[in-house]
């Protein structure tokens, strides 16, 4: 090159850095079930049911999410951000959908709140075991 390459920047915002961590089966093991919308403290249960389920490879432990009765919407793996909240595919920028577990005393997940583009639904766990 003969003259000096100019850069110029284009936005002053920076975007956020996603951190993701490591996080042990039995954790995994404790947001295993089947979520829904609940009504009426809890009594009655509306919409799609969202399955969760623990899946270990031999690149380790995943937690696998699935809607049932939500068109569209197909099995996918969430990454952690911490020790209870995850994130869809963390490269991708179409689907801004995430999940944060609240958990009991004894570390059970007793409810899930999805955040989906912009939207926050609280599901009641109604089940121990994923959907098959």
């Amino acid at each position: 090159f003969k003259d000096p390459i100019k850069l110029s920047r284009i936005s002053t915002d920076v975007p956020k850095t996603l951190t993701l961590i490591h996080i042990e089966s039995p954790i995994y093991d404790s947001f295993v079930g089947q979520y829904r919308k609940s009504l009426l403290f809890g009594l009655i249960h509306l919409g799609p049911t969202l399955s969760i389920s623990h899946e270990t490879d031999e690149l380790g432990s995943h937690l696998v999410a699935s809607a049932r009765g939500l068109p569209g919407y197909n099995v996918a793996e969430f990454f952690p951000e911490s020790e209870t909240s995850f994130i869809v595919n963390p490269m991708s920028t179409s689907d801004d959908i995430r999940f944060t577990f609240v958990r009991n005393k004894k570390g059970k997940a007793n409810h899930v709140i999805v955040y989906w583009n912009g939207s926050r639904i609280r599901g009641t766990r109604i089940s121990n075991e994923p959907a098959k």
